[in-house]
């Protein structure tokens, strides 16, 4: 009898102790923001914006000064926190996870694949996080936690939603395209709809994702779990709208700097900030706040100008969304301000309130950083390449995998690969110079956080040490690179020739030979300003066909459409002529293409001088330099 309740009590006593050990782990927080700059708060130096509850957080733990995103660009960023790994080993590299089709294998593009107005061959990179990657919910679901994901996603749908990738809980999310209507205020366009169905008209998305995150974390309680939370805000992406009360009080501010002065944007971050201020208080009023580790940060660099979305569409000007000095460059560029972000974490017993530190941390080492918290053991047979920071918390050395940060942007416009090492940066463009050569810069950061001064020339061996970082990390992680793209046609003043049109800048004019149908040159770039615009045109040709045309794109119509096309008739004498063609736009340009005739021949263009309504010149290109 007496070794029967010997066993009974052995059970329960090692029932109670199992117990205690799941109750002893953290709950854990990941706050995750949209585009908030490295600037954009007050603990991280704005004048402008007020934020006391993200300085609050900071307050109760450590700020780190140089953390970074993992990407310029949001999914990349969101990939490597749920991983641990770079994109650029993951693949996944561009912002492109709500696109339809799943493409879960990148592949280098053959030369003949890229246009001629592009002056790489980029890579088809994937369009969704694959859900054989272990990540963090997978692992701590194992380890006893109950795992919620709320707000954005951007990794993917249709098998490739949050649920699809080990969250017990993802509600207020779903698949997000940056293009749906709704915005940031109810009713909520989420695709499919996993937002609470009655949701009075013009609530914030903000306050209803806290709302649910507060919920959710009660329904933990319950299960006598611990929970990790992935709190996602859709803010402060655009659209760049926000609530009229909160709107009129920023538009009462100034900037001391005069850097950050849109009042829009300033009720944008007020509302972030209201939110983290309610969630903190559901942890304090719960007694959660003791045990539970917090991380706050965002996904990317703040973008500086971008375009005011009213009514569900895009206001056709640009519009000042922020500032981001004194870093350089915005969202979608590799220097400091595309790249650089917040970073705060709040555990309290192991920081030190109110600490600062200059460790370079990023959003891969979120992922190693919470297992080490929960206790739990990354998977063998999956690389890692952020590092537990948790030392970091107690001014101690952090063990990282490499001993320099590297961020690789294959993708976009410039693409580019950033590597830092201690104080010192450096920035390789690929084919980034007008050979198609790499472009390459160097930084001291400590001397020169807005990048200002290229140090490359004056410090060769500190560029070949960093090259050198830069070309193990991409053997060793398999990464793809741009290569240079042998159908690439030189530019003149940003124009460069399509089809048959071969473009040489003699020094004197802009030579054209068309070898087949049409000569054609075409200019992308946005110009301030709508309605009448002139575009003079200096030039002389051969070509057999004088029927000419220009073309214009707009914020509104992005095509070369038969709308937005003006005939004119080119002089093919073979002597220099000027040219006048008036058109009309309904919203701002975004390219121009000149169809310069038909059929063989060989032109000349001394000067392309593009003028607004008024007569003030907009875009002036001419063998004596280019005045926008």
């Amino acid at each position: 009898m007496m070794s029967r309740i010997s066993g009974v009590l052995v059970s329960f006593l090692l029932l109670l102790g199992a117990l205690r050990a799941e109750a002893a782990k953290p709950n854990i927080v990941v706050i995750l923001t949209d585009d908030l700059g490295w600037i954009d708060t007050g603990v991280y130096g704005s004048q402008y914006y007020e934020t006391p509850n993200i300085d609050r957080l900071a307050e109760r733990g450590m700020r780190f000064t140089n953390a970074y995103s993992a990407s310029p660009y949001c999914s990349p960023t969101r990939a490597a926190i749920m991983t641990g790994q770079d994109p650029g080993r993951l693949h996944l590299t561009a912002p492109s996870c709500h696109k339809p089709g799943a493409r879960l294998t990148a592949r280098q593009l053959g030369t003949y694949a890229m246009p001629p107005d592009h002056r790489v061959t980029s890579a088809q990179f994937v369009t969704r996080l694959n859900t054989t990657y272990i990540t963090l919910p997978e692992l701590l679901n194992d380890a006893g936690y109950r795992t919620i994901h709320v707000g954005k996603w951007h990794l993917g749908f249709d098998g490739y939603a949050a649920k699809d990738h080990g969250f017990d809980r993802a509600v207020c999310t779903g698949f997000y395209d940056p293009k749906f209507a709704g915005g940031h205020f109810a009713p909520y366009k989420a695709r499919p709809p996993t937002f609470p169905e009655e949701i009075p008209d013009g609530t914030p998305r903000a306050d209803t994702l806290t709302t649910c995150a507060i919920e959710e974390i009660d329904a933990a309680a319950k299960t006598g779990r611990p929970f990790f939370l992935n709190l996602w805000y859709f803010l402060v992406h655009g659209p760049i709208e926000g609530r009229d009360a909160l709107i009129a009080e920023y538009e009462k501010k100034t900037d001391p700097r005069g850097q950050q002065k849109s009042p829009v944007m300033g009720a944008m971050v007020a509302s972030l900030d209201e939110n983290v201020g309610r969630l903190l208080d559901a942890l304090d009023s719960r007694n959660l706040t003791r045990n539970t580790l917090i991380i706050f940060t965002s996904d990317n660099g703040a973008l500086e100008t971008g375009r005011r979305w009213v009514g569900g569409g895009k206001a056709p000007e640009p519009y000042h969304v922020t500032s981001n000095h004194p870093l350089r460059g915005q969202k979608g560029d590799m220097t400091e301000g595309g790249i650089r972000v917040p970073f705060i974490v709040s555990w309290p017993g192991r920081d030190k309130p109110g600490s600062v530190s200059d460790e370079v941390v990023c959003a891969t080492d979120i992922f190693p950083t919470v297992l080490a918290a929960a206790g739990v053991t990354p998977a063998a047979d999956q690389p890692l390449d952020g590092a537990d920071i948790i030392p970091a918390l107690a001014a101690q050395p952090v063990d990282r995998p490499r001993d320099a940060f590297v961020c690789h942007f294959p993708s976009g416009g410039e693409p580019a690969t950033a590597v830092r090492r201690g104080d010192w940066k450096l920035l390789k463009y690929w084919a980034g110079n007008p050979d198609q050569t790499d472009k390459i810069e160097l930084y001291n950061l400590k001397d020169d956080i807005g990048e200002a001064s290229d140090l490359a020339a004056a410090n060769p061996e500190k560029v070949t040490e960093l090259k050198a970082v830069l070309d193990e990390y991409l053997r060793e992680t398999g990464a793809l690179v741009p290569r240079p793209n042998p159908n690439w046609k030189k530019r003149w003043h940003g124009w460069f020739g399509l089809y048959n049109a071969i473009i040489t800048d003699t020094g004197d004019t802009l030579s054209i030979r068309s070898n087949g149908s049409s000569p054609v040159i075409k200019k992308d770039g946005s110009v301030p300003g709508k309605g009448a615009f002139t575009l003079s045109l200096s030039m002389r040709s051969t070509v057999r066909d004088p029927a000419g045309l220009l073309r214009w794109t707009t914020a509104k119509k992005k095509g070369f459409t038969r709308a937005n096309t003006q005939a004119f008739k080119v002089a093919n004498d073979g002597e220099f002529h000027d040219h006048t063609i008036e058109f009309t736009t309904g919203s701002s340009l975004r390219g121009l293409r000149l169809d310069l005739g038909r059929g063989e021949g060989e032109l000349e263009i001394r000067q392309i001088v593009l003028r607004d309504g008024k007569g003030k010149v907009v875009g002036q290109y001419s063998t004596l330099g280019h005045q926008p």
